[in-house]
């Protein structure tokens, strides 16, 4: 199995199951765990108000299986408010629904590496945006 979880509620992605990301919750209690071989995490660790979603998300990954998370670096956005890349209208707009703002280096530190088996393969950022893909052993 395949999964999408994403706030953009018209994007999918050919070949996954979409499960959206909506006020803040995501229905993830009907995916068996250990059943998927590949989650995708887009936009959507910011919304979360679940403080255990990301361990759902672990939950459901099978051996061998990766987990592909995207989303804003705090850190980022800040310097980029800081140095005037990024203006008050669009830093407003983009803080306003987060929940859970973080940067990547402590996201992977504090909440991915080690936690029920996973291993981090790759973690790059770019500009403001950061992706970290995770395999569970």
């Amino acid at each position: 199995m395949k999964i999408y979880i994403t706030t953009e509620q018209d994007k999918n992605i050919d070949g996954f199951q979409m499960l959206p990301m909506k006020d803040g919750a995501c229905d993830v209690e009907g995916i068996i765990p250990n059943s998927c071989e590949y989650v995708v995490v887009e936009e959507s660790l910011e919304y979360a108000k679940d403080p255990s979603f990301l361990d759902k998300v672990f939950s459901m990954i099978r051996k061998n299986g990766v987990l592909q998370m995207h989303g804003t670096d705090l850190r980022s956005l800040c310097l980029g408010y800081v140095t005037g890349e990024i203006d008050d209208e669009n830093f407003n707009k983009f803080v306003k629904d987060r929940n859970n703002l973080g940067s990547l280096y402590p996201i992977l530190i504090s909440q991915v590496q080690g936690r029920q088996g996973i291993d981090v393969i790759k973690a790059d950022l770019n500009g403001i945006k950061y992706e970290i893909v995770c395999r569970r052993n």
